[in-house]
């Protein structure tokens, strides 16, 4: 929300101050062409040998560039207010100016990772990010200070003339935000990994068998009727029975093992792969900051052509 009452706030200025020279007779107009794109401004003389300026400025453009394995497209939309002021020395064409930009600059990201990007921990990742590009966009300070040179053919004459700029904005380190694979990832539907079951299958009965089986004991038939154990007929005369020997005992009905059901585990590895996938992107963030971090100081240059009333 700051970001989009940036360009009315400007806006507003702008007319306050051109209305205000404009009462006074005292102004001049100019259209710029530059690294920050098309813009307009009005310049006005506080006192001899220094001006005020207020201006905006729009530039839209595209670039890739590949960020450790990611390969991303880059929409860079650049829009800003400024507020200068000129010092001629000696009252000539040569200036320095100083003021303040009030910054709507950002870069839109849209890339797709290498597989090289899922050989160690992030191997679970592979399938997200093969159906799905990572997105985000870089934001910069909202207010940026800016500081250069210029000259200008005319500053205190009437008539038409132009002027030329040179300096740096320093808008302040980039900032990765809302950094996302998407569509959004349901980690419960979008991975299984190989242990998870299928889903029970209704047979047609009116009944799901379970993927849980817990079998009981198996049906026992007893011995016949009338049929009692063989008599004991025990060890012949003379020998001693060996230790633990004799009539084996009744150890009960055969034990049985519960089948895993990975169902269980489903909330625990859901959450598990939602902390992968973030660390994921926190490391993505970290590139890409890396990587655009010379828009940090930008350089300003600009042509402009003036008309002072």
């Amino acid at each position: 929300m700051k970001r989009l009452t940036l360009p009315f706030c400007f806006l507003y200025l702008f007319l306050i101050y051109s209305t205000a020279l404009a009462a006074y007779g005292d102004i001049g107009v100019g259209a710029k062409l530059g690294s920050l794109g098309l813009g307009v401004e009005v310049q006005s003389n506080i006192i001899d040998g220094v001006y005020s300026r207020i201006g905006g400025n729009m530039l839209a453009y595209s670039f890739d560039s590949t960020i450790a394995g990611t390969a991303y497209d880059m929409d860079a939309d650049f829009k800003s207010g400024n507020i200068l002021f000129d010092y001629h020395p000696y009252e000539g064409m040569f200036r320095v100016t100083t003021g303040l930009f009030l910054n709507s600059n950002n870069i839109k990201v849209e890339g797709w990772a290498g597989s090289e990007k899922f050989e160690g921990k992030y191997f679970d990742l592979a399938p997200l990010a093969a159906d799905n590009p990572i997105r985000g966009t870089v934001e910069f300070d909202s207010l940026a200070y800016y500081l250069g040179v210029g000259w200008a053919s005319n500053p205190d004459k009437k008539g038409w003339g132009y002027a030329f700029d040179v300096g740096f904005l320093f808008q302040g380190s980039p900032s990765v935000a809302k950094l996302s694979i998407l569509p959004p990832y349901d980690a419960d539907q979008e991975y299984d990994k190989d242990y998870r079951e299928e889903e029970p299958v209704d047979d047609g009965t009116g009944t799901t068998p379970t993927t849980d089986p817990m079998p009981g004991p198996p049906p026992t038939t007893g011995p016949p009727p009338d049929a009692g154990p063989p008599p004991d007929a025990g060890p012949p005369p003379g020998v001693t029975p060996p230790p633990g020997s004799g009539p084996p005992t009744d150890s009960g009905p055969p034990t049985t093992t519960r089948v895993h059901n990975a169902a269980d585990d489903d909330e625990d590895y859901a959450e598990e792969y939602v902390d992968l996938v973030d660390e994921f992107l926190e490391e993505e963030k970290d590139y890409i900051e890396q990587d655009l971090d010379d828009f940090s100081v930008y350089t300003v240059i600009s042509i402009i052509i003036t008309y002072n009333f």
